[in-house]
């Protein structure tokens, strides 16, 4: 079993919550005119963004 510092557990989060975040943000862009479903991915991405500021 491989063995992690925190340091690099951090890393690993905050590097997801950046990928979740432009996910969501690319499928508000796709979604534009659709407004439930921008709203959502919108909220979506900045949740994900909030994430990461709780791992830095």
């Amino acid at each position: 079993m491989e063995r992690f510092s925190v340091g690099e557990i951090v890393e690993q989060a905050v590097q997801t919550e950046k990928l979740g975040y432009a996910f969501y943000t690319s499928l508000a862009k796709r979604f534009e005119k659709d407004g439930k479903l921008n709203k959502l991915f919108q909220s979506l991405a900045l949740k994900e963004r909030v994430h990461e500021k709780v791992f830095s």
